[in-house]
């Protein structure tokens, strides 16, 4: 199982955090989205560096857009 983080923001408040699986981060800045009116977010799939005591990229990140029917889509961060 990959680690992941997600984070999301709005002007006075950011919400991010560590989530064991993809599934589990999106669900999580799925509903910070909501409760914020966020508009956009990002998933990361990463790995920790034990040397550096960091989260290292392990993969391609995820974007998040929220629409005007309470969607929330996911894709591929540009590169």
């Amino acid at each position: 199982m990959t680690t992941w983080t997600r984070d999301s923001k709005v002007p006075g408040a950011e919400g991010c955090g560590v989530n064991d699986g993809e599934d589990e981060a999106k669900a999580a800045a799925e509903e910070w989205m909501r409760e914020h009116r966020a508009t956009a977010a990002r998933a990361a799939p990463v790995r920790l560096d034990a040397l550096e005591s960091a989260y290292v990229p392990a993969g391609r990140p995820l974007e998040a857009a929220a629409h005007d029917d309470n969607r929330i889509t996911w894709h591929p961060a540009a590169l």
